[in-house]
C-alpha cells in the first residue's frame, strides 16, 4: 500500500489501478484492455510526478495486480505480466526521453533568437534525418512535431522543407510519423509562412522561399498536390508561376502516358488538384494586369 506521505496524484493514481482491477473482475475489461488502462494511468501520472513518490512502489503494485490478474483462476493470460513490464518500462523511458527533448528545444530556441547560424543548422539537420540520428528520443509519437512547431516559430523554411521532403527517408515529418500530424503541421506551417506578402528590401524574407519551397514539394509525385493546395497563387512571382505549369506539364505526362496507372483514383485526384491551383495562378495573374476600377 502506498505511504501516507504519498502524494495526492500517486493515491489517484492507486485508486484508478484499482477500479481496472475491478473492472477486471467483473469481466468488464479484459487483459488487453487492462494493459492500456494502466499505462495512461501512468503517463498521466509520470507528467505531474512528486518528488515525495517512490514510481517504482506504484509500478511494483501495478504488476503484483497484473500477476493476480494473469492466473489460471481469472484470464489465464500467461503473457500479461511480462507485457505489462515491458509497457510500463516503456513510460518510464519516454518520461526521461522528454526531459531530453525539452533540453534540446530550450538550447535551440536561446541559440534561434540569438539568430545563429548553428543553431538554424542543427534545425535543419533534425527535421531532415532526426529519425536517423536521433532514433530514441524521437520514437514517442508526437515529438518531431514539436521540433517541427520550434522551426515554424522561428520560420526556418529550410527546416519545415527538409522535414517533408521526400527524398529524407529519415525526416521527422515523414507523411507516415506521428499520425500524419507531423507532415500537415510542416506543410500548413509553410503554407502560412508564404502567405506573407511582405518583401524586405536587400534580404529575402520567408515568405519567398516558403513559396519557393511549396513550389519545389508539388513537384514529387508523393506529395506534390499536399504542396500545391497550400500555395498563396497570388503572391506567386512570374518564375515560380511557370515552374509550377512545368511540373503540372510532366505529371500529367506520367499519367497520361500510362507511367502511372491512368485509372488509378488517388492519382487522377491529386493531378486535378494541381491542374486547379495552375489554373488559379493564371486567374491571379489576369487579376494582376486588371486591377478594379
Amino acid at each position: 500500500m502506498p505511504a501516507p506521505t504519498s502524494s495526492p496524484t500517486f493515491l489517484a493514481a492507486i485508486d484508478r489501478v484499482d477500479q481496472a482491477v475491478d473492472r477486471c473482475r467483473n469481466q468488464v475489461l479484459t487483459t488487453t484492455q487492462f494493459r492500456q488502462e494502466v499505462v495512461d494511468i501512468m503517463l498521466e501520472y509520470l507528467r505531474e510526478e512528486d518528488p515525495r513518490d517512490d514510481v517504482n512502489e506504484l509500478v511494483d503494485y501495478i504488476v503484483d495486480w497484473a500477476d493476480a490478474l494473469a492466473s489460471l483462476e481469472m484470464f489465464a493470460d500467461r503473457v500479461l505480466v511480462a507485457t505489462v513490464q515491458e509497457h510500463l518500462r516503456w513510460c518510464l523511458d519516454r518520461s526521461e526521453l522528454d526531459v531530453h527533448l525539452a533540453r534540446l528545444m530550450a538550447e535551440l530556441r536561446t541559440e534561434l533568437a540569438d539568430r545563429s547560424f548553428d543553431a538554424t543548422r542543427r534545425i535543419v539537420e533534425l527535421c531532415e534525418r532526426g529519425v536517423e540520428t536521433h532514433e530514441l528520443l524521437f520514437s514517442p509519437v508526437g515529438s518531431g512535431t514539436r521540433i517541427i512547431e520550434l522551426a515554424y516559430e522561428f520560420e526556418v523554411v529550410a527546416a519545415l522543407d527538409a522535414a517533408v521532403r521526400p527524398c529524407n527517408p529519415n525526416a521527422l515529418g515523414a507523411p507516415y510519423r506521428d499520425q500524419g500530424k507531423s507532415f500537415t503541421l510542416a506543410l500548413d506551417a509553410l503554407g502560412h509562412i508564404a502567405a506573407d506578402p511582405r518583401e524586405q528590401l536587400g534580404r529575402e524574407r520567408p515568405g519567398h522561399a516558403a513559396r519557393q519551397s511549396l513550389i519545389e514539394l508539388s513537384a514529387f509525385v508523393e506529395i506534390g498536390a499536399w504542396a500545391a493546395i497550400r500555395l498563396p497563387v497570388h503572391l506567386l512571382d512570374d518564375e515560380q508561376r511557370t515552374e509550377l505549369i512545368e511540373s503540372y506539364g510532366r505529371r500529367h505526362d506520367l499519367v497520361t502516358e500510362g507511367t502511372l496507372l491512368p485509372n488509378d483514383e488517388s492519382a487522377l485526384r491529386e493531378l486535378e488538384v494541381i491542374r486547379s491551383v495552375v489554373w488559379q495562378t493564371t486567374d491571379a495573374q489576369t487579376l494582376r494586369c486588371n486591377p478594379p476600377t
